[in-house]
């Protein structure tokens, strides 16, 4: 399924009387994700243990 057919089933799975502003929304969500799988794929993660040290850094500010 090519990425244009992708797009086209999601705005039709939506319902008729959706806004623009609610498609955009799902849109940016799907590229988001379909980004990040695209990093993983490419092995461009973060090890676990360092994403557990950042979180703690955050929660001490």
């Amino acid at each position: 399924m090519t990425t244009k057919e992708k797009v086209l089933e999601r705005i039709q799975a939506l319902p008729d009387d959706v806004g623009i502003e609610e498609i955009r929304d799902r849109l940016t969500f799907i590229l988001g994700v379909q980004e990040a799988m695209d990093s993983v794929e490419r092995g461009e993660t973060i090890p676990k243990d360092s994403v557990k040290g950042m979180i703690k850094g955050w929660a001490t500010q």
